[in-house]
């Protein structure tokens, strides 16, 4: 797991290694493999057609050498994190789903050797924002991410700012079950997509209530949680406030490799490649575009703090990010 700080002026990932800067590059490299153990989120092997195995992650797990107080310091001293899992309206998807809140059913209910009290860090959003002030320990605010809008045929892809359509809707006679009126579900007005606008909409949601959160997570639903190697992470890794700015965090990714790996045509990748140069030249007054790794994070997890959150929406609604977007999510919300 990588952690790192953005410098200059916009861009999340300034994401720019110049050749002189290779030995750099290769130690930020190596330091990441060799903190392997900081992920807490691994693809799963299934495709999505299977359901993933979440619950092999160990949970388990009594915090025996912790006394109540330092358990209790520890807790206050952790930032929070809003942590939406993207997800969709299949029967596939329902199953995973339950799997995840039977996972953090089992986390929330083991009692430790801290007076046996159940662990509080983890909560739903919908419970949360109704009362933040009944779950001060909760560290990781979850909520599943669904474009519902009721016609999906004429709902637009995405809503990056205020407009006479709702943000969010109550209800869709297509969620049922365990998901109907459930509150660790988030229902976007929007048309179910990926690359469309999905993410830069849960960001704009995520904008409307920042001022409990500390950073802002996206997660895939086939990745996999191991939620007590997470928490050891967010508590000895991550910045708190007023420190927590321009930190990005997730497995980096270097677009060199699109040339030979990648979902895009060889056509769409020159004609693409062609324009973000142009635009990076631009933007950083470098003419030899050679000299430049791209690196973004992965979308099957990434974090943003608090401050990039806006950098995206700002992005998105100024019109800049249509000169390098690419249609591929990752890419371009690593990209702004």
């Amino acid at each position: 797991m990588v952690v790192t700080s953005r410098p200059g002026r916009r861009g999340i990932f300034s994401g720019c290694f110049r050749k002189m800067d290779l030995s750099l590059f290769l130690v930020f490299i190596c330091l990441w493999s060799t903190t392997f153990v900081y992920f807490f989120l691994k693809k799963s092997e299934t495709s999505m057609s299977d359901t993933p195995n979440i619950l092999s992650a160990s949970v388990i797990n009594n915090h025996a050498n912790l006394s109540d107080m330092h358990f209790k310091s520890i807790i206050e001293d952790t930032p929070r994190v809003l942590f939406g899992i993207w997800s969709v309206n299949t029967r596939i998807e329902r199953k995973v789903r339950d799997q995840f809140r039977l996972l953090f059913e089992t986390f929330a209910n083991r009692t430790s050797d801290h007076n046996g009290k159940a662990d509080a860090r983890i909560c739903n959003l919908g419970e949360f924002l109704e009362k933040p002030e009944y779950f001060p320990d909760c560290k990781v605010v979850y909520t599943f991410v669904i474009g519902a809008a009721k016609n999906q045929t004429r709902a637009p892809t995405e809503i990056v700012m205020e407009t006479s359509r709702p943000l969010l809707i109550k209800s869709n006679k297509h969620i049922t079950g365990k998901d109907k009126n459930n509150k660790d579900m988030t229902l976007l007005n929007i048309k179910e997509n990926l690359e469309g606008g999905k993410s830069q909409t849960f960001f704009y949601l995520a904008q409307e209530v920042l001022h409990h959160f500390d950073y802002v997570a996206k997660c895939d639903s086939d990745s996999v949680l191991d939620l007590l190697v997470m928490f050891d992470f967010l508590d000895n890794n991550l910045p708190r406030p007023p420190h927590n700015l321009g930190i990005i965090v997730g497995a980096p990714y270097n677009k060199q490799w699109w040339k030979t790996n990648s979902k895009l045509n060889e056509d769409t990748i020159r004609y693409k490649r062609n324009a973000e140069e142009s635009y990076l030249q631009d933007r950083y007054g470098n003419n030899n575009m050679k000299d430049i790794f791209h690196i973004y994070p992965r979308g099957e997890f990434y974090m943003l703090s608090a401050d990039l959150v806006h950098v995206v929406l700002n992005e998105v609604r100024s019109g800049n990010y249509m000169e390098y977007s690419v249609g591929v999510e990752d890419h371009d919300i690593g990209t702004m």
